[in-house]
This record gives structure tokens, C-alpha cells and sequence, in this order.
């Protein structure tokens, strides 16, 4: 059946291909569809509130929202609907923490940007810094696109690791 996940032989045998093809297009699928959400929703309320300084805000908070897709998505080897997804490999009680951990560096990262919202110098390296960053991050996420083999199946950790000496 096509939806079985025996189906990705096609994406199997054209890999090497049509591998950075297809990151690009699942890269361009999730910053626009992510962009369209986060940015266009809340905008009028924004404009509402900040006035003219609602377009610095979203130039920082793009800025910001990039570099945070390039953090989460640096070691991504997979493509929708064609590798398996194994849950549970992380226990819950870590996950808490690490959204508990981001929730209380938001506000952190809020202050400092709308601090810089209110400060010419500070806007101006802020968003500098930001994109300096995004840049870096980019080039070195896109440099592996072609070198790392996708994972098609996940599978669950060996009880006994080797030590992988012949490779």
C-alpha cells in the first residue's frame, strides 16, 4: 500500500538524487507554513499596540525565529511521511524539563528585545548579531544535507553498543 511505510523504497533507491531537493522543499514547507502562523496572526494586534515599531518587532523576531529553526532542525534526518517516527525514547519527565527550561528563557529573551525595540544602538546590534548567526548556522546545517544518509526506520537503542572498529 502506498501509506505503508514499506511504500519509501522509491525514496530509498533515489536518495542520493533528490536528497537535498528534498530538504529544501520540507525546509521551505515548515518556514512558510511556521511564518504564515506566527507572524500574520498576532500582526494586527501588534500594529495595534506597538504602532510603527510592530515592523522592528517582527524584523527581530524573525530573526530570532530563524535562528531558533536552524538550532532545532541541525541534526534532522528524516522526511515526512516516508521514516518512521519511534515514541517514547525520551522519557517524559525530560521533555518537561526542556519546555520548562524554554518557558523560563522566554521572558528573558522577551526583555532583551523589546529593550532593544525602545534603543537605536541596541536594534541595531541585535538584529546584526541574529542575523550574523542565522548565516553561520545555515551554512553549516546545509553543508551536511548531502554527506548524512537519511534515516528511513527508526529503531530502538541496542541493549549493547559495539564499538564500531571497522569503519
Amino acid at each position: 500500500m502506498p501509506t505503508d511505510l514499506g511504500a519509501n523504497w522509491v525514496f530509498r533507491i533515489t536518495e542520493l538524487q533528490g536528497r537535498r531537493q528534498w530538504m529544501r522543499a520540507v525546509e521551505g514547507l515548515d518556514l512558510i507554513s511556521g511564518a504564515v502562523a506566527m507572524l500574520a496572526i498576532p500582526n494586527p494586534f501588534e500594529v495595534k499596540l506597538l504602532g510603527w515599531r510592530a515592523a522592528a518587532e517582527s524584523v527581530q523576531f524573525v530573526l530570532f525565529a530563524l535562528l531558533c529553526y536552524e538550532w532545532a532542525f541541525s541534526s534532522w534526518e528524516k522526511l515526512p511521511f516516508t521514516c518512521s517516527y519511534l515514541p517514547g525514547k525520551t522519557l517524559a519527565w525530560m521533555l518537561a524539563a526542556e519546555f520548562l527550561g524554554l518557558l523560563a528563557l522566554l521572558p528573558i529573551v522577551c526583555a532583551i528585545m523589546l529593550a532593544c525595540l525602545y534603543n537605536l544602538t541596541g536594534y541595531l546590534v541585535l538584529p546584526g548579531a541574529l542575523f550574523a548567526a542565522w548565516i553561520r548556522i545555515r551554512a553549516l546545517r546545509r553543508e551536511t544535507w548531502g554527506e548524512a544518509s537519511l534515516r528511513y526506520e527508526e529503531l530502538p537503542d541496542p541493549a549493547v553498543h559495539s564499538l564500531d572498529l571497522l569503519q
